[in-house]
């Protein structure tokens, strides 16, 4: 439990760090590398997982309802299919989370190369 929250706690910050300076897909990167020194591969999928679903459903959030986000929002919602804009949120906090889990997984198993 210990390593899991601190593997969940690497991967939120870092990667909140490092999308202020990279890419959206320097997540799956920090997620991988952080994952390199953990050797579980499910609760590393499910550390990175949560950090990154948390982290992206957070900002999604903030910026649906900010002064034009909600607009923004519904207008893609719209385009999708009349979903609306929480809906949204969650689809995109979903992406987050599964890309997180899986670069975590991936760090993790490329462990198995140095070991």
């Amino acid at each position: 439990m210990k390593a899991f929250l601190l593997q969940f706690a690497a991967i939120l910050v870092i990667s909140n760090i490092s999308q202020l300076l990279f890419p959206w897909w320097s997540l799956v990167v920090v997620a991988a590398i952080v994952g390199l020194w953990f050797k579980h591969q499910v609760r590393s999928f499910l550390a990175g997982f949560f950090a990154i679903g948390l982290s992206w459903f957070g900002y999604a959030l903030w910026l649906s309802n900010s002064e034009s986000g909600q607009l923004l929002a519904n207008k893609i919602g719209t385009l999708l299919g009349e979903i609306s804009g929480f809906s949204l949120v969650l689809v995109t906090a979903l992406i987050g989370a599964v890309l997180g889990g899986l670069g975590a997984w991936t760090g993790t198993a490329g462990r198995r190369i140095f070991d």
